[in-house]
């Protein structure tokens, strides 16, 4: 199942992904790559992180807090509801996880740097 839910989320067809990440959730069987892929799912099918998509990013990070796509949802979620010194500081924790000079750490040292100017005022 949660194979044919990546294969879902992958071909951008949302509803269907949520449908069966949330089958194998009832039965116990999710991982923290599949609670964040989920949160992803659910993010593009309603177009916000908030509600749903938190409590699975929350749920990916319990099972595995240094889990680089739920922290990126993650501070991704705390800059949309304007939370930006949760933002920056959850940036600075991905920082930690990505590879040092690849694109990931590019990306998110800007957004470190745009959460910093932002909590600032």
């Amino acid at each position: 199942l949660l194979a044919r839910a990546e294969e879902h989320r992958r071909k951008r067809e949302f509803k269907s992904a949520c449908d069966l990440y949330a089958t194998v959730a009832v039965q116990g069987a999710m991982t923290a790559d599949a609670w964040a892929d989920y949160a992803d799912a659910q993010a593009s099918l309603t177009g916000r992180i908030s509600g749903a998509p938190a409590r699975a990013i929350a749920t990916a990070l319990e099972l595995e807090p240094r889990h680089a796509k739920a922290l990126w949802l993650q501070a991704s979620l705390a800059h949309e509801e304007r939370r930006y010194a949760d933002a920056l500081a959850t940036w600075q924790r991905l920082l930690a996880v990505v590879p040092p000079g690849s694109s990931d750490a590019r990306i998110v040292e800007a957004n470190i740097a745009e959460a910093q100017r932002l909590a600032a005022g």
